[in-house]
């Protein structure tokens, strides 16, 4: 089949811009502590240049059991804008969550809390 080329479109201006209102929302998070590494997945891109790791808490069953805060030293490894984000954690972070032993065992279910400072 033969299309015909496309034709030259003129120019359009935008006329107006909808501010994107709603936060973005967390879908999942996950942890690998072999690579010291916590994904976390969004509905919409995210810019988590400027994060604060120590807004995040990990516990187990609840925080008055088991809990470790991140220091405010982890790091984004990436700086493009991106629905998934990867934060690598400390040195001293990944020790205090291997002495936490029960929270280090089932990381894989660990309760997560944030501050409203995170981002």
């Amino acid at each position: 089949t033969v299309r015909a080329p496309l034709q030259a479109v003129t120019r359009m201006q935008g006329t107006s811009f909808v501010v994107d209102t709603m936060p973005p929302m967390l879908l999942n998070y996950s942890i690998d502590l072999s690579t010291r590494v916590m994904s976390f997945f969004f509905n919409e891109v995210v810019n988590l240049r400027n994060i604060n790791s120590s807004a995040i808490e990990l516990s187990y069953q609840n925080a008055s059991y088991q809990s470790v805060r991140l220091s405010k030293f982890g790091y984004p490894l990436t700086t493009t804008l991106n629905t998934k984000f990867d934060l690598q954690l400390t040195a001293q972070d990944y020790i205090r969550l291997q002495r936490a032993d029960q929270l280090a065992m089932y990381i894989a279910r660990a309760n997560m809390s944030v501050d409203s400072d995170f981002a």
